[in-house]
C-alpha cells in the first residue's frame, strides 16, 4: 500500500512510501531504484523533499519529525519530537509544515551548516 509520494525540487527523484520508503532516480533510460529503507509494516508515512538531497519523514509509531540525507543512504540527520499525530507534510525550500489531526500547524525552518 502506498502512503505518500514526493518529488525533489529538480524533479530528478521521486520517493513513494509504504511498507518501505524508496527513491527512484530519473536517468538516460527511464526511473532506476537508487535507496531503499524498509518499515514496520503498520505505521503510514508521510514524506516530502527538502530540495533535492533531503528528506522529511513522519512515522505514525515514532511521534517525530526525522530528516534524512537522500545523498547518505536515507540515513537520519536530525529529529523533532511531534506533541500529536500529523496528518499532512509540506515542505518548500528549508521550510517544513506539518497539519495535525487537531487543526494545529507545526512549522519548522532548516538551518544548513
Amino acid at each position: 500500500m502506498l502512503d505518500d509520494i514526493a518529488t525533489s525540487e529538480d524533479g530528478h527523484r521521486i520517493c513513494l512510501a509504504g511498507n518501505s520508503i524508496t527513491i527512484y532516480t530519473r536517468n538516460e533510460g527511464g526511473w532506476e531504484r537508487s535507496w531503499q529503507r524498509s518499515l514496520w509494516e503498520e505505521d503510514r508515512r508521510l514524506v516530502a523533499f527538502i530540495g533535492n538531497d533531503l528528506l522529511a519523514v513522519v512515522i505514525d509509531h515514532s511521534s517525530r519529525l526525522e530528516i534524512w540525507s537522500v545523498a547518505g543512504n536515507l540515513e537520519p540527520l536530525a529529529e523533532a519530537v511531534i506533541p500529536e499525530k500529523v496528518t499532512c507534510l509540506a515542505a518548500s525550500g528549508n521550510s517544513i509544515v506539518m497539519g495535525c489531526q487537531s487543526g494545529q500547524l507545526i512549522s519548522y525552518h532548516l538551518e544548513r551548516k
